[in-house]
């Protein structure tokens, strides 16, 4: 699972990089474990929402503007 994680953190780095990001929500997938690493290159915050709560999502993305 290591090196999906690694491809997933690259893949989403290069993709919001330079732009404004506030914040990104994720899945609790195992894909998504470097999110710590995320959060400290793009400079932005990474939640997630719990399992089985779908109206957390909106939640998520809007609270913290």
């Amino acid at each position: 699972m290591k090196r999906a994680a690694d491809a997933t953190r690259d893949v989403v780095e290069k993709l919001l990089e330079g732009l404004p990001v506030k914040s990104i929500r994720f899945d609790n997938g195992s894909e998504f474990s470097e999110f710590r690493q995320l959060e400290e290159h793009l400079h932005t915050l990474v939640y997630f929402a719990e399992p089985y709560k779908p109206w957390q999502w909106g939640t998520n993305e809007n609270a913290y503007y």
